[in-house]
């Protein structure tokens, strides 16, 4: 009896472990898994770039005590970010039109029209504060920035679920920068909606 039940389990085990095996093997569409190797670190890269240029002026405006001079520096970091911005919009125009860039490079360039305009009301934003007689401290201030510059990046990425192909979405899951570069890859973070 109990060597009849040892050798169902032994069949269960075997025929989980076949399925993990043929789960594992299940091939990913070269041309979608091309197109998130191309893209998705590129976007990974603009992102930690982004978070640098946030990270320096926050230690900069957290020494100084100049309120002109803190604002100087926070407006210089947008004027950065705007860069990058231009640099990413040239990068990924760069990757061409082929199947899947075709749908995702035109949403990935108007997000980043998108950011700028969140960086521009943000500008807005610091400009006004520091109009008044008591400018905000830092504080107060740089944590409104980085939700702000949270906003900014969210935008910019393409939201894989809204192309509804599974295969696409199975693509991007497989590579690593994927997970930051863009949407719905398996991070389950809720985003960002203008």
């Amino acid at each position: 009896m109990r060597t009849a039940a040892a050798l169902v389990v032994l069949a269960l085990v075997a025929s989980a472990c076949t399925a993990v095996e043929e789960e594992a093997v299940d091939p990913v569409d070269p041309i979608y898994l091309a197109a998130a190797e191309e893209l998705c670190p590129i976007m990974w890269d603009w992102q930690k770039n982004v978070g640098a240029a946030m990270n320096s002026m926050s230690y900069e405006a957290r020494r100084e005590v100049d309120a002109l001079t803190r604002r100087m520096l926070y407006l210089e970091a947008f004027d950065r970010i705007r860069e990058l911005n231009a640099q990413l919009d040239a990068t990924v125009v760069s990757l061409g039109d082929a199947d899947p860039l075709d749908q995702i490079v035109p949403d990935v360039r108007l997000g980043l029209e998108a950011s700028n305009s969140i960086l521009e009301r943000s500008g807005s934003k610091v400009d006004q504060e520091y109009s008044e007689l008591e400018p905000p401290t830092y504080a107060e201030i740089v944590p409104v920035l980085f939700l702000d510059i949270e906003k900014a990046i969210d935008v910019v990425k393409p939201e894989m679920a809204t192309y509804q192909n599974d295969e696409l979405i199975d693509a991007f899951t497989a590579v690593p920068q994927c997970q930051h570069g863009v949407k719905d890859a398996n991070d389950g973070i809720p985003r960002y909606v203008p």
